[in-house]
């Protein structure tokens, strides 16, 4: 998983990923071109993995964003290229 860091006050932009919790799933999306939908990619149980995902898919200038609950506008965005802390 890559290494994250907060970003308030930011808008989504057409083409990010998204990892959303919702109750206790990860959701990976897409950003569409007004940034308040998205497509739909997968659905994961654990954190690691949807974020690897989104990482694995992302292609540059689109980010990878991490929204902790649901309905909420404030995301941490990954940095892909750096590891995670504690990972090997």
């Amino acid at each position: 998983m890559g290494k994250a860091r907060r970003r308030p006050h930011q808008r989504v932009h057409d083409g990010d990923l998204v990892v959303v919790r919702v109750i206790n799933q990860y959701h990976v999306c897409r950003a569409q071109a007004d940034g308040d939908r998205f497509a739909h990619i997968k659905v994961l149980e654990r954190l690691d993995d949807a974020v690897a995902l989104a990482c694995r898919v992302a292609a540059y200038p689109n980010r990878v964003l991490l929204f902790p609950q649901s309905g909420t506008p404030d995301f941490v965005e990954v940095d892909c290229a750096q590891p995670a802390a504690g990972a090997k």
